[in-house]
């Protein structure tokens, strides 16, 4: 069994100029996972969503992974100040994500100046 799961990344974009929303770095981190040796499918163009009254950009993402099948990850990113704020949401059924949807959709943000 697969134990669906978020993970929570803040990570400084300070001496990363190009990148200024979320979208940004989900381009960069895309042709991360495409340079590795497993292979990742992309099923939908990245789209963006407001979560906590901050815009997100998402990717989608899927992986066959031996026992489990196909995995599936919806990467959550967004730009707060000279961070970059990204939710990694990871499950293999429907419901295992609208269960962690529920779970990110109790999150509050603060408000940027």
């Amino acid at each position: 069994a697969y134990n669906p799961n978020i993970y929570a990344i803040a990570e400084s974009i300070a001496h990363s100029p190009g990148i200024k929303t979320g979208g940004d770095y989900l381009f960069h981190a895309r042709r991360l996972l495409e340079s590795g040796q497993m292979t990742f499918e992309f099923p939908r163009p990245v789209y963006t969503e407001t979560l906590a009254g901050a815009e997100f950009h998402i990717m989608s993402v899927d992986l066959r992974v031996p026992p489990t099948g196909k995995m599936m990850q919806e990467y959550y990113a967004t730009v707060r100040k000279a961070h970059v704020l990204v939710f990694i949401l990871s499950y293999v059924t429907e419901e295992e994500r609208a269960e962690l949807h529920k779970i990110l959709e109790t999150m509050t943000l603060t408000p940027q100046p």
